[in-house]
């Protein structure tokens, strides 16, 4: 499901990247291969975003969506 648009309640406007409440900071997360991958907290959402992006070369290379 990687190549899904982000739903219509995500507020970041990225998939696997989400707003943790007790932390105040954003999460990046991926699912692949049966198993939900937790990036590090970051304090901006651009950041969290490269960071997700950074997972998806490695878990999924050249079949990553772009």
């Amino acid at each position: 499901h990687m190549n899904k648009r982000p739903p219509k309640n995500n507020t970041t406007g990225s998939t696997g990247v989400s707003f943790d409440q007790r932390s105040n900071r954003y999460v990046a997360y991926l699912n692949a291969n049966g198993k939900r991958f937790r990036g590090r907290l970051f304090k901006t959402v651009e950041e969290a975003k490269a960071a997700r992006v950074e997972m998806e070369i490695k878990h999924f290379g050249d079949f990553r969506r772009k």
